[in-house]
């Protein structure tokens, strides 16, 4: 009879055990799923006329949402419909450019602006890089789409004319030259009688003729 009890017993934990791990596996899917279900957030149809009611704001499906979930707008992170809002298109400025993989269009269109305002901004930098610093194209004197261009002295500006050459020891920007006999920085000369060195006693002479 003890033998069945405790058997009896060992069969009740065994069983509670799993009893409370399946609740606590259910609660946990639960609480999943309903926060899941509140980070979606659920639009409003537009009116009778196509437009948002007051206090909403249409994104790029034509739902309708409360002004105050503005707030995630331009803050970094892509809202392109998977927690509900869309931002992604051309009229949100593609959410601040962090939509980037959608972004598109050419600098200095009124609609790609960095304008400080909701809609209608991109925030390009002046290389067309979304949210860029002007660094992807600026040239080496620190101008965006600028034209001077550092020359091999590390000479930076736009007069091609002035870039600095090699000199016959292949130094840029160096003076050495070749002498008259083709020898790099040598001092050879030609005599009278077309003979090149640099030896002033191996010169030829005149004859009394």
């Amino acid at each position: 009879m003890i033998v069945k009890t405790l058997e009896s017993d060992r069969f009740y934990n065994i069983f509670s055990l799993i009893l409370k791990s399946s609740n606590l596996i259910f609660f946990l899917l639960l609480f999943f799923n309903i926060a899941l279900a509140l980070d979606f957030i659920k639009p409003t149809p537009p009116n009778r006329d196509g437009n948002c009611d007051e206090g909403l704001f249409m994104d790029c499906n034509t739902n309708c949402y409360p002004s105050a979930y503005l707030i995630f707008l331009n803050n970094g992170f892509c809202d392109e419909g998977t927690y509900g809002i869309d931002f992604s298109c051309e009229d949100w400025g593609y959410d601040g450019a962090a939509c980037s993989v959608n972004w598109s269009g050419d600098l200095g269109s009124s609609n790609f602006i960095c304008n400080g305002e909701i809609s209608g901004g991109d925030c390009a930098d002046e290389c067309n890089v979304p949210n860029g610093d002007n660094t992807s194209c600026e040239d080496c004197s620190g101008v965006p789409n600028g034209d001077s261009i550092l020359d091999n002295c590390d000479v930076c500006d736009n007069d091609p004319s002035n870039d600095c050459t090699q000199d016959c020891a292949g130094v840029w920007g160096g003076d050495t030259v070749e002498d008259a006999c083709g020898v790099c920085g040598g001092s050879g000369y030609l005599d009278n009688c077309g003979v090149c060195n640099d030896i002033e006693e191996d010169d030829c002479q005149q004859d009394c003729a």
